[in-house]
């Protein structure tokens, strides 16, 4: 006969309260607890995010850019003719002298003029000479006829003077003596003509060249000319410096002013740096900028701003006030910062990402002892490379947000964990 035990069902009774209520409690804690969270809150990992103090303090509002090395005095050699690359003698980083031969052309169309001019330039010097000593012969000639004419005027003077006195005297007759006259005056006319001959031909001599002289210096003009060309051929440096570039190869057509190599002094170097167009209107001529060439910094003043702007930049030169470091050499990459001025006690902040002087923005601000980053309006003011003026929004010891957040763009309010 079985025996019915209540005690059995009474602790199974209790059991089960037990863990109802133990449920119920779990369950009643846990709606709590998310009750207490806003679920609307999006959460970014504080690994994700960039954060910054704002600060009170000195800034140096300054602009940095890249650029490279260039020499102040780069020559471009090009080609005075025509011609093909015969060979090439020196190949880039050589250093040569002005007279340091680069590279030999040939061209023999030009060879063959350069002769022809030659040959025709002597020509007419010798016609010129020739003609010269002809001029000379005849001034001689006219000279001996005028000294035989005055020896013969004087002769017909003494006898006219002669037959004068015996006329005179009855001894010589009048027809005699009308004729030695009349000798004698015709023999000092052709004097006086000989004399005036000689003298035009003595003033008119050069006159009388300048023709010959023109022909002798037009070909004397064309052979100069093609000689240059031809000594052309054989294309030199022009100046010291390091041979930096050739544009061309051996067995190459080259033409008449071609650029073929470039010469520059790398002793002499400026750094070209290309800066935002934002910062133009700051930019002048003798501002400190400091040039990072990998191997040390070096200071230096803006000695030229390029008035145009290039793909949103607008380029400096730098002039050197310091020696540059060893390794530094023409084309070598470099960063330049230009300072503008000194901003004294400005709240400032590092620079966030987006920023942009002299505009209002937003950015999220952590909340004193909290998670929460709330989104502000901040203004900015002036800028530099790394820190930007902020004239409203913030104060000093506030921590925000510097980092990219375009993609809560839709949320005031983040919890950074």
């Amino acid at each position: 006969m079985d025996i019915v035990r209540n005690d059995i069902k009474k602790k199974k009774r209790r059991n089960r309260i037990i863990v109802g209520s133990s449920a119920v409690i779990v369950f009643g804690f846990a709606a709590w607890w998310l009750m207490g969270l806003d679920v609307s809150t999006p959460t970014v990992e504080e690994e994700r995010v960039w954060l910054g103090d704002v600060e009170q303090g000195e800034m140096m509002r300054e602009a940095r850019g890249i650029g490279t090395l260039v020499p102040e005095d780069l020559r471009w050699i090009a080609s005075e003719t025509s011609g093909r690359v015969e060979r090439i003698i020196v190949r880039p980083g050589a250093w040569v002298e002005p007279e340091t031969p680069i590279m030999e052309l040939s061209n023999p169309t030009l060879e063959q003029q350069a002769l022809d001019a030659r040959l025709a330039f002597e020509a007419a010097e010798a016609d010129y000479l020739t003609y010269d000593v002809q001029l000379q012969s005849n001034i001689l000639q006219l000279q001996a006829n005028l000294a035989q004419l005055e020896a013969q005027q004087k002769e017909a003077a003494l006898d006219a003077e002669i037959d004068t006195e015996l006329n005179k005297e009855g001894l010589v007759s009048n027809l005699q003596m009308r004729r030695s006259l009349l000798r004698h005056e015709q023999l000092t006319t052709r004097l006086d003509i000989e004399r005036q001959r000689l003298e035009f031909s003595q003033n008119n001599l050069d006159t009388q060249l300048s023709a010959r002289k023109a022909s002798v210096n037009q070909a004397k003009a064309r052979f100069d000319l093609l000689q240059d060309q031809f000594d052309g051929l054989t294309v030199v440096a022009g100046v010291a410096g390091v041979l930096q570039k050739q544009t061309v190869e051996e067995g190459m057509q080259v033409g008449i002013g071609q650029n073929l190599s470039q010469v520059a002094d790398p002793k002499n170097l400026k750094a070209v740096v290309r800066i935002a167009e934002i910062n133009a209107k700051d930019l002048m001529i003798g501002l400190t900028a400091i040039v990072d060439t990998r191997n040390g910094k070096v200071r230096g003043k803006i000695s030229r701003v390029d008035p145009n702007v290039e793909n949103g930049t607008v380029a400096v030169d730098i002039r050197f006030i310091d020696p540059l470091p060893d390794g530094a050499r023409p084309d070598l990459t470099v960063e330049g910062v230009v300072e503008f001025e000194r901003l004294a006690n400005v709240v400032k902040v590092k620079r966030p990402a987006s920023s942009r002087p002299e505009s209002q923005m937003t950015i999220f601000k952590l909340s004193a002892d909290s998670d929460i980053a709330l989104r502000v309006p901040i203004t900015y003011g002036k800028a530099s490379v790394s820190q930007i003026e902020v004239v409203e929004g913030l104060n000093p010891g506030d921590r925000v947000v510097l980092s990219d957040m375009s993609d809560w763009d839709d949320h005031d309010r983040i919890r950074i964990q």
